[in-house]
């Protein structure tokens, strides 16, 4: 038995000696397991604070009594705008001005013709009166009724080649003054006046028509998009930059504009919105103070209720139940579910 196995293993010794026989493996070794080298969750931290549910929207002042005016030509050119939005203006007051260079060239011309034929009307009637005066004097010194009866006949006919003389040239001063008459309206047009004393509160994108208001009396109209969340009665604030005013909101009844389907401020003090356009009305509906809170954008809906995401106990997302409150101004008000200090996953 002894004497077969030694050829057998001298066999194998040279086989792998001469590299015939395959070679077993190593294995290579799995890197070191370390901690994660950044946190790929960013978190906020449950604060607690003021929570406060506002709402606000603009509203626009509007004047009780208003007029406007607008420039019957749509074809001239701009030529000057002289006053802007919210300036104070007398009745008269120029607004605006459309080019008319033409225009007041044609007075000038239609002036002078006008003057002229006045003059030769004048020039006329004098002439003729005393060429009337001369023949009458002659009448008188007649003494044949024949003659007389004559010259008498002589100076009708005088008076009505008169008359007749003189009305043509009334009939040219007449048309010479409705020529003049209308392209002086036609220049008129041509500059916009302020139709009473108040503050202009509305000018056109081109500047072809004004409002003028008498904003000592006036309303504030709340936008129609945020109508339904302003109700009648409820006391709110205006603000326009530094200054501060106080209203009640009324409906379009209570206002007096029926027609219209905005809600409308009464302001307490009307005197302070003159010279002003917009403002923005806002009101207070809830607040919470030392609560619990989040920045909105945390929140979640799981299977219809209010959750937050956390990093749970065995190092994975997991949905945490709150109960809310009042959310307003990007936050939310907590409730139950979470404690002051706990970190809620924002963004993943």
């Amino acid at each position: 038995m002894k004497t077969k196995v030694l050829p057998l293993a001298l066999a194998m010794l040279l086989l792998c000696s001469c590299g015939l026989l395959p070679e077993e493996k190593q294995r290579q070794q799995a890197p070191v397991l370390e901690a994660y080298a950044e946190d790929p969750y960013t978190y906020v931290t449950v604060q607690r604070g003021s929570v406060i549910h506002e709402v606000s929207a603009g509203a626009a002042v509007v004047a009780v009594d208003t007029q406007s005016v607008y420039f019957a030509d749509d074809k001239r050119e701009l030529d000057a705008c002289l006053v802007s939005l919210g300036q104070q203006v007398r009745a008269g007051d120029v607004l605006c001005t459309l080019q008319a260079e033409d225009l007041a060239a044609q007075l000038v011309e239609l002036e002078t013709e006008l003057a002229l034929q006045q003059l030769e009307l004048d020039y006329c009637k004098r002439c003729n009166e005393l060429d009337l005066e001369k023949e009458q004097i002659l009448l008188s010194r007649m003494s044949s009724q024949t003659q007389k009866q004559e010259k008498q006949t002589y100076i009708d006919s005088l008076k009505r080649e008169f008359e007749a003389e003189e009305q043509a040239l009334q009939v040219q001063l007449e048309e010479l003054q409705a020529q003049y008459a209308a392209v002086q309206q036609s220049y008129e047009q041509c500059t916009l006046r302020a139709p009473m004393d108040g503050t202009v509160t509305k000018i056109a994108s081109n500047h072809r028509s004004f409002e003028v208001s008498d904003l000592s009396d006036c309303l504030l109209e709340i936008n129609q998009k945020d109508a339904e969340h302003f109700p009648a009665g409820t006391r709110v604030e205006l603000h326009l930059d530094e200054q501060i005013q106080t209203g009640t909101v009324l409906t379009a009844e209570q206002a007096g504009r029926e027609e219209s389907k905005a809600m409308y401020i009464l302001p307490d003090d009307p005197g302070a919105f003159s010279g002003t356009t917009r403002w923005t009305a806002s009101y207070i509906v809830a607040q919470a103070e030392d609560t619990l809170f989040l920045p909105s954008s945390a929140m979640r809906v799981a299977g219809g209720v209010d959750c937050v995401y956390i990093i749970g106990e065995n190092g994975l997302i997991t949905t945490c139940e709150v109960t809310v409150g009042i959310v307003g101004g990007g936050y939310t008000q907590i409730l139950s579910g979470l404690v002051e200090g706990q970190q809620v996953i924002l963004k993943y």
